[in-house]
């Protein structure tokens, strides 16, 4: 008997490469987008950034040119440091894991990790984000174009036996399949915060 099961992973996975440039145009066309980001960046020239936003080709340019300055420049104005320890428990050969972080910041603390693995050479993870905090159609859109995964909170209790299960079997197909995530048990990193 084939205990196989087949799931389909597009409402929760990242984005594809072939899907960043459609991602990207609905983003710098999204009048709720532009007003956030004037929010964080008021002095932005839009036009300039629209087509610097539409030369990324792939995640991984969208990742390690805009994502990448946005959180150090986050970190440069709200820490005194960011530094990473267990790096002797990486592995050698760059296979995929799994960290589990304290959630003590659902989205900075997974940001100051990738930036900090993309230095020691390790690429970014994919990270979870619930979907409670897809408060906005773009929110989704920039989260997937960012290599994040959908992990549905807001269902029954149901539904959450099937969605847990897909989730975890994406998570498996991920690290078995694409060998995108990379991260390891045990690694330590530290945020040294500014008071104010």
């Amino acid at each position: 008997m084939d205990t196989e099961v087949s799931y389909n992973f597009n409402d929760i996975r990242p984005l594809n490469n072939d899907e960043v440039r459609d991602a990207i145009e609905a983003l710098v066309t999204n009048e709720d987008f532009e007003r956030a980001f004037r929010y964080i960046k008021p002095d932005v020239n839009w036009k300039e950034f629209s087509e610097t936003m539409r030369s990324f080709k792939t995640k991984e340019d969208f990742k390690s040119k805009l994502a990448y300055e946005a959180v150090m420049m986050v970190a440069n104005k709200t820490t005194f440091s960011l530094t990473i320890s267990g790096r002797s428990r990486l592995p050698k050969d760059k296979k995929p894991c799994t960290f589990i972080s304290n959630h003590r910041d659902i989205v900075l603390d997974d940001s100051f990790l990738n930036v900090m693995l993309y230095d020691v050479g390790y690429g970014m993870t994919q990270v979870a984000i619930g979907d409670n905090l897809m408060i906005r159609p773009w929110i989704e859109t920039l989260v997937r174009l960012n290599n994040s995964f959908i992990v549905k909170r807001g269902v029954s209790v149901r539904q959450m036996l099937d969605v847990s299960r897909t989730l975890s079997a994406y998570i498996r197909h991920t690290i078995n399949e694409t060998k995108e995530v990379k991260a390891v048990p045990r690694i330590r990193t530290t945020v040294h915060r500014v008071a104010y």
